[in-house]
């Protein structure tokens, strides 16, 4: 009796495998396995703030994003999600678009004009520091038999160039005045 045979995708020609499969395939099947990235960008002075996340599950086949913009007491959301197999080579969706210009140290993050929201801006995450490696987290379940937390995270502080738009007021930005940081993880988790 032969396995059964995942997709090639273009990772595969990369020498990073790790598990005797496919780039389209995870280790386990269990379906709360993900793989997240979020992140925000702040103005200095308070004023102005953007928000993203992007969410892969391979076990579900989903990929999901958000992107917002806050102004004082004012805020707007763009939610997107789609299935993963139209394009499991990106987490872009909608009008959310996530691009590694430079691993570990430059990410392009993008949010479109779009119909739902008055709102857009392209955001790059520039590195000012080593990403931070947090211990392994490892939880079992209340009766202690399943493995309910088996994930693993880094974050990273940067600088944010870029613009945004709300509704017909365009602001550009300088990474002189705005901060930023990011979070990605990857594993089992809560669902």
């Amino acid at each position: 009796m032969s396995g059964t045979k995942r997709p090639l995708l273009p990772s595969d020609e990369a020498f990073n495998h790790q598990i005797v499969d496919t780039f389209a395939s995870v280790a386990q099947s269990d379906p709360s396995w993900a793989e997240k990235v979020c992140g925000m960008a702040a103005a200095k002075d308070g004023s102005l703030q953007i928000a993203f996340g992007f969410g892969k599950y391979s076990n579900r086949n989903v990929v999901d994003a958000y992107a917002g913009i806050a102004r004082g007491k004012e805020q707007w959301v763009v939610r997107a999600s789609r299935a993963l197999n139209t394009d499991p080579e990106t987490v872009n969706v909608g009008p959310v678009r996530y691009e590694v210009i430079e691993p570990l140290q430059q990410v392009k993050v993008t949010l479109e004009p779009n119909d739902v929201q008055p709102i857009a801006f392209e955001l790059w995450f520039n590195a000012v520091a080593g990403c931070v490696v947090e211990e392994r987290e490892d939880r079992r379940d209340m009766h202690g038999y399943r493995r309910a937390t088996d994930q693993i995270r880094y974050h990273q502080s940067g600088l944010a160039r870029g613009w945004l738009q709300i509704e017909d007021e365009r602001v550009e930005f300088c990474e002189n005045d705005w901060i930023s940081t990011r979070d990605k993880s990857w594993g089992v988790r809560s669902m």
